[in-house]
């Protein structure tokens, strides 16, 4: 437009002689817009509002002042009378127990923006605000008479009793509601507790019940049982968890110099004489004593007594049960342990043909108790002996039934896994739940901080940590660093090697006298070590890269915060989390969310996948080898659309779980 009034003269131009003599000087464009600017009117008129619209404005900024300093009052007083939970590099994503959300989304996460790489040097931290959750709170639970929780409530023989007060105070939560019903067997049990509960000590005291009450009443008839018959077998995915139970039964058969009573002088030399059995490769038991120097029990070396317990490894077993070895007359009890391991897509075909070989009888027989009756007749004194002896005398009376008692033991079950088992027992009349209130949840008596950070900075910033760590002789910190991936961890070694951290590597491709010889303070390892181990004495946990799973960090973060850990860690413990990629991000969030509301954790699967009908379980035959494999693989594409490889092919990608040659071998099968 002003290029037109400077090309064509207009009559503007002529009336208005001034405009005509700048355009005639010819100046730029930018002088000209300057010159045609508006100008400010100067005027003394101000616009007046009426009385009555000057008291409605005034009224309603009162009311907003006045909320205004109601909500700092209350935020004060909340924040004061709440824990802090969840703090944050910004303050305004703190998070205190409590606290609500009127519109709660994403923006609400310490991690909204971690997505994004310029998002690295933030952190939060998960405070923690609690003890245990698998100790017994005495204010809320306690036995029918008002008293504590103790041992004796569990109606265990008073020789098992002494030796456990000699180690432990009192029960767990799971140790309480399981042992007296396993020892019930009036179903199959579905055991799930955190990590670090006790879950151990829950099937093995009544596994030891069992052997001794069937050996006795074998002795009474005079029947001898043959070397291959065992009583109890017990399912684990690590030869690492198979030393640990071993050694957990050795502690409570072992014989203390006291002078027992009569009864108890019966039952000790029955717990004497139980011959607990390890059935593993030959060059994983020599490797483990060589290191140990402590002569293991093994099943190639049993050729005098019977078998009462065995623990082994499914690849193990299916050797065993091919060749017919086993002979399950007297069999009573099967524990799964890790079950959502045992049952994921590296070890449930191995698993699943294990149960179907040993051909037992599932129909748990429901059989009434004789002796009920007395207790209307009897005194409030007598009552707890009375009780104590109808419970021995229907557990014997339920042991003379053959059928075979199933336990599935996991600190992290998903929703799908009674699907899974449709094909081996009615889960909804068989399978009974016995659980705590904090499953699916994160453990709050172990503080967790979350770095996000980069690629180039993180191996600088985990050296920093390991020295600060090692450096304070008050703390002296046992570190276990995991990462997903075993050639992650062979770089990370090596670059603490060679700056002078005295470490050891922990993978499933080290040899076997190799993974034995692993005792130092700072062990690196994939998650190989995140599941079964009793890591008593670790007290920090980093997680140099983060699991795809939450169950698998479930698992990471209970290697620290263990029960009796405190003893010898000197603390609960410590995690430290880096955040470098996006599906990391996500499990942040799955983590915040859960916190900030104050629900479960979402999606706590630990990759186990559905078999449907296509199992060893399958007796039948009607569909052929090839169509059940190309189902199983379509189904299994289905449920992880980025896992398109076979189950071997998966599992030894994810390093998850250390496993025999056999055991992977058997998957081409």
């Amino acid at each position: 437009m002003f290029r037109l009034l400077l090309n064509k003269s207009f009559s503007i131009a002529e009336k208005f002689s001034k405009i005509n003599t700048i355009i005639n000087t010819k100046i730029n464009n930018v002088q000209f817009m300057r010159f045609l600017q508006y100008k400010p009117i100067e005027t003394s008129n101000v616009i007046r509002m009426g009385h009555k619209m000057t008291q409605v404005i005034e009224k309603k900024r009162h009311k907003y002042l006045e909320k205004k300093v109601q909500d700092e009052k209350y935020s004060n007083t909340f924040r004061q009378s709440r824990r802090l939970l969840i703090a944050s590099w910004n303050p305004n994503f703190n998070h205190f127990t409590g606290q609500a959300y009127k519109n709660f989304s994403e923006r609400n996460f310490a991690s909204f923006g971690w997505k994004n790489r310029r998002s690295a040097g933030q952190y939060f931290t998960i405070n923690a605000i609690s003890s245990h959750p698998s100790l017994i709170d005495s204010s809320k639970v306690r036995n029918e008479r008002g008293e504590m929780i103790e041992f004796e409530d569990t109606f265990l023989s008073p020789i098992l009793i002494q030796k456990l007060k000699k180690i432990y105070q009192q029960p767990t939560l799971i140790q309480h509601l399981g042992i007296k019903q396993i020892l019930s067997r009036q179903s199959h049990h579905l055991i799930v507790a955190e990590t670090g509960g006790g879950k151990t000590l829950t099937y093995t005291l009544p596994a030891i019940e069992c052997s001794i009450a069937i050996k006795k009443y074998l002795d009474k008839i005079n029947i001898k049982r043959a070397n291959n018959q065992p009583i109890c077998i017990i399912l684990v995915p690590t030869r690492e968890l198979v030393f640990q139970i071993y050694k957990t039964f050795n502690q409570l058969i072992s014989v203390d110099n006291v002078c027992p009573s009569e009864f108890e002088f019966d039952q000790n030399c029955y717990l004497k004489n139980l011959n607990v059995v390890v059935d593993l490769h030959e060059a994983q038991i020599k490797a483990k004593e060589q290191v140990t120097g402590i002569k293991l029990n093994s099943l190639n070396e049993n050729k005098e007594k019977p078998i009462d317990i065995m623990i082994t490894m499914p690849g193990q077993l299916e050797d065993r049960l091919d060749t017919r070895y086993f002979n399950s007359a007297y069999l009573r009890q099967v524990v799964l342990d890790e079950a959502d391991t045992l049952l994921d897509d590296s070890f449930s075909r191995t698993t699943l043909k294990c149960l179907s070989l040993l051909r037992m009888n599932l129909e748990m027989a429901k059989l009434e108790p004789v002796m009920s009756h007395y207790e209307q007749e009897s005194d409030p004194s007598e009552l707890e002996a009375l009780r104590r002896k109808q419970f021995n005398f229907d557990l014997q009376q339920n042991l003379k039934d053959p059928s075979v008692q199933l336990l599935f033991v996991s600190a992290t079950v998903p929703r799908d896994l009674k699907n899974i088992l449709i094909d081996l027992i009615d889960c909804e009349s068989s399978l009974k739940s016995i659980s705590t209130n904090k499953i699916n949840r994160l453990m709050l008596h172990v503080p967790q901080k979350f770095i996000r950070t980069n690629g180039t900075k993180r191996s600088q910033q985990l050296l920093e940590l390991i020295q600060k760590d090692l450096n304070n002789k008050n703390l002296k910190r046992t570190i276990m660093i995991f990462t997903y991936r075993a050639k992650t961890a062979v770089y990370v070694h090596k670059y603490l090697k060679e700056n002078n951290i005295d470490c050891e590597l922990l993978t499933k491709q080290l040899n076997n006298l190799q993974r034995e010889q692993v005792v130092v303070r700072v062990l690196v390892c994939t998650d190989i070590a995140s599941r079964g181990w009793d890591t008593i004495h670790v007290n920090h946990v980093v997680n140099f890269e983060m699991p795809q799973y939450i169950a698998d960090y479930l698992h990471r973060v209970g290697r620290v915060g263990r029960i009796n850990s405190h003893k010898h860690a000197g603390s609960a413990g410590l995690v430290t989390n880096f955040i470098i990629n996006r599906f990391e991000v996500d499990l942040v969030w799955n983590i915040e969310r859960s916190l900030r509301l104050e629900t479960e954790l979402h999606n706590v699967n630990a990759n186990v996948k559905r078999l449907y009908k296509y199992s060893y379980l399958n007796e039948h035959g009607e569909i052929d080898q090839n169509q059940k494999l190309a189902s199983l693989d379509k189904n299994n594409q289905h449920n992880h659309p980025k896992s398109q490889q076979s189950s071997e092919q998966d599992y030894m990608t994810r390093s998850t779980m250390v496993v025999d040659f056999k055991i992977v071998n058997s998957f081409k099968d």
